[in-house]
């Protein structure tokens, strides 16, 4: 019920990865695409295969899940989930992470990130941001330091493809590893 795809390494991939996942979409599966900065700032040209086998070494940091809603969320925080759950993973705390306009809403939405938690049994890390300043700016200096970044996204219509690549690259900016997903729904966090 999930596909798994490399996130396109420029934007002149961008049309042919929307209609992608527009035809994956259609078939009500999830998609997930990683993306690794590493892969774009060397591009492979020496093909070093010790490049490569970085990726699957561990980093240090957190796991962050940036949370907007249930519509991705509850897929997100599964994965984090799992990929906490594996053994080498094991020493990388799950941040739910959101982001408020307001200092008063920062006490509820703290207890809200708290609650999904208890919900479905996963020990994450709440953490309420308050700033007025673009979410891009946000999350690339909340998440500098995490081993994986989950954000989610959104099946762009036929003619928006190049909108989301942009939207997207815009809020992963320079973090190394980010996974985006787009849930086909039907996830749930209750235990």
């Amino acid at each position: 019920n999930t596909v798994l795809m490399g996130w396109p390494r420029d934007d002149s991939r961008a049309e042919s990865f929307g209609a992608n996942i527009r035809l994956i979409a259609r078939m009500n599966r999830s998609i997930l695409a990683m993306r690794f900065l590493a892969h774009r700032q060397e591009d492979l040209d020496s093909e070093d295969v010790s490049d490569v086998e970085e990726h699957w070494n561990v980093p240090p940091g957190t796991i962050d899940v940036w949370w907007r809603g249930m519509e991705n969320g509850a897929l997100m925080m599964l994965l984090a989930h799992l990929l906490h759950k594996n053994q080498s993973w094991r020493d990388n705390p799950i941040r739910l992470l959101r982001i408020v306009g307001n200092e008063e809403a920062k006490s509820e939405v703290h207890n809200h990130l708290v609650e999904l938690g208890t919900a479905s049994r996963i020990t994450i890390v709440p953490e309420v941001i308050v700033s007025k300043r673009p979410p891009f700016e946000v999350i690339q200096q909340a998440s500098a330091d995490a081993a994986i970044v989950l954000l989610g996204f959104q099946t762009p219509a036929e003619g928006d493809e190049a909108m989301l690549y942009k939207r997207m690259e815009v809020l992963a900016g320079s973090l190394p590893r980010v996974l985006f997903v787009d849930s086909a729904g039907g996830m749930t966090l209750d235990s």
